[in-house]
């Protein structure tokens, strides 16, 4: 039965004459204005033989505006992405390295800020109908304490994570908006950048620096000949979660964590096609986990991010919120999500969109989510969703959004 589900959700995806690559990926053309997803989105790479795994899952969502926003109405996204992963060490080559593919399908509806005209998307996955790599990149890691990756990747697979606030599906919850909304060619979700980076860790420590190409959808034509994105970040970790799993880095089996991290942006060419002027920013993210009785788990989430410069249309954002794994007994795969995330409005740059209507401009957009994951089978959950968006643009009603995702892995 899985199979044939698969077999035939794959099949309307490749036959479908809505995947075509979009206008930036053929030289100068227009950037395409996408949400950012969680770093973790991948399931769990399975062995398939030594050295040798892969991963690969398959997610629909029903998105529908209630009330409030653009306008009300209903639209649905489908999204496929499957991977590989060769480890050196495993297949007997040599120790510490690590290959990984990945590539990712998308078939979409219309865009959902069409809807409820909110900066801060109500669905993360929401990106052009698109076929394309996602991800070919190399690890090496140099003794306990030193890590090297090199190739094309997520940005935000190893920045600005936030591992509490992964099952909420507004795409403020992922990548900062003060990135994703000021600098539209980043190489987050559905984009990879080229790029390297270096990282050092120890047992309570770790810090990271890396460099990726300033326009990721231009990333086949043109490398950082239209600017770059340089990151870094460095965190604390300590404590100790027992139900919590351990991450690459550590930072998932951590009972409290706490990371701060700056980015410069250099765009040589701002005349080109809705491509932002060079600017920065600095984030900060605090965790924390803790475990409570008959095996819930309790975890709590702060992300701030900053970029004050006048040509960024959102300054500031906050967010906050927290997960409950577990929330009833004998759900052990279930959990409970909550966020609250605001995103600071700079007017002066808004009144530059001529299609946004006329009228004074709210300070802030603010979003409040609440959500459900129901694990059915190992590899099928089901999750209702409902979000509250208030003034969003700053200009438009008060919108409400519904929606139901479900989330199938099939290794």
């Amino acid at each position: 039965m899985r199979r044939t589900v698969i077999s035939a959700l794959l099949s309307i995806m490749v036959a479908s004459k809505a995947f075509a690559f979009t206008p930036a990926e053929q030289g100068q053309g227009p950037v395409a204005k996408v949400p950012g997803i969680p770093a973790s989105f991948l399931p769990a790479y399975n062995r398939l033989a030594d050295g040798w795994s892969w991963a690969g899952h398959l997610d629909t969502e029903s998105y529908s505006n209630l009330a409030g926003g653009q306008a009300r109405g209903t639209t649905a996204n489908l999204l496929g992405q499957l991977g590989g992963r060769l480890d050196t060490g495993r297949a007997g080559l040599w120790t510490g390295g690590q290959f990984t593919l990945t590539g990712l399908g998308i078939l979409a509806g219309a865009d959902p800020e069409g809807y409820s005209a909110a900066l801060q998307s109500p669905s993360n996955i929401y990106a052009p109908s698109r076929l394309h790599l996602y991800q070919l990149s190399f690890r090496q890691q140099i003794g306990a304490g030193v890590q090297l990756r090199l190739g094309y990747d997520d940005i935000n697979h190893y920045f600005d994570v936030v591992g509490n606030a992964e099952n909420l599906l507004n795409s403020a919850f992922g990548f900062t908006p003060t990135i994703t909304e000021n600098v539209p060619g980043n190489g987050s979700y559905p984009y990879s950048a080229l790029g390297a980076l270096i990282g050092l860790h120890g047992d309570h420590w770790g810090t990271k620096l890396g460099i990726f190409q300033g326009d990721a959808q231009h990333q086949f034509t043109h490398t950082f000949a239209r600017g770059y994105l340089a990151l870094w970040e460095g965190g604390l970790r300590w404590g100790s979660a027992s139900g919590a799993s351990e991450g690459e880095e550590g930072d998932d089996g951590a009972a409290y964590v706490l990371k701060l991290g700056a980015w410069h942006y250099r765009q040589p060419h701002p005349e080109l096609p809705e491509l932002s002027p060079s600017t920065s920013g600095v984030y900060t993210v605090w965790e924390a986990r803790r475990d409570l009785t008959q095996g819930r788990r309790l975890g709590l989430f702060l992300q701030g991010a900053a970029a004050p410069q006048t040509i960024n249309r959102i300054p500031w954002q906050l967010a906050l919120g927290l997960r409950l794994q577990q929330p009833f007994p004998g759900r052990s795969g279930d959990s409970l999500s909550l966020g609250v995330t605001r995103s600071w409005l700079r007017s002066a740059v808004l009144r530059g969109d001529e299609d946004l209507p006329a009228g004074p401009i709210h300070p802030a957009e603010t979003a409040y989510e609440l959500t459900y994951v129901a694990q059915l089978r190992p590899y099928l959950s089901v999750q209702p969703d409902i979000q509250f968006i208030h003034r969003p643009q700053g200009v438009y009603p008060d919108a409400t959004a519904a929606l139901l995702r479900v989330h199938l892995e099939f290794f």
